[in-house]
């Protein structure tokens, strides 16, 4: 989900930076090589920032998960679409957009993130569950009641850390 935070506008009212807010979150959810709707986007005009005519608006977008299809041209028209975007409202001022990618490997946490699958981060099926039996330290048993993914069949616990058998996440396939 892209966060895009503006600095240097505080100056105007909050019906302008809302016209503002829904004119960025357009200028992003147009390009179609990003797959964003409006809901996933994030835009803030942070209120700390003093307005000074000769120093500019400074834009940065975070957050935009690093995807083959987001290549350089396209963080370029991202850059360019949200910079121009400002521009129509205050022209002649320098405006500069910095675009970071993000990449979830370089460190990440959500609250979220446990109703997820740890492998895939795609969608954890809660409602549906099967029996795992996992060897114990003493030569024993134990039984886990896991829950899938619904698109690779990771087996999560009801905490939602995967099961892990023989330091291997389970898989559906492993029980059925």
């Amino acid at each position: 989900m892209p966060i895009c935070y503006i600095h240097g506008i505080n100056y105007t009212t909050e019906d302008i930076l809302e016209k503002m807010r829904e004119e960025i979150i357009t200028a992003i959810i147009s390009i179609p090589e990003l797959g964003l709707n409006e809901d996933m986007v994030s835009v803030f005009f942070p209120a700390d920032q003093r307005y000074i005519m000769n120093e500019g608006v400074s834009i940065t977008i975070m957050g935009l998960y690093d995807k083959p299809e987001r290549t350089e041209e396209v963080r370029n028209i991202l850059a360019r679409n949200v910079g121009k975007t400002i521009e129509t409202w205050l022209p002649g001022i320098q405006i500069e957009c910095l675009i970071f990618p993000f990449i979830p490997a370089q460190g990440f946490w959500c609250s979220q993130d446990e109703l997820r699958c740890t492998h895939c981060r795609h969608e954890i099926a809660w409602t549906m569950s099967t029996t795992v039996i996992l060897p114990t330290e003493c030569n024993g048993e134990i039984e886990v009641i896991g829950y899938p993914c619904q698109t690779c069949g990771t087996l999560h616990e009801k905490d939602g850390k995967p099961i892990m058998k023989d330091g291997k996440p389970v898989t559906l396939k492993d029980v059925i």
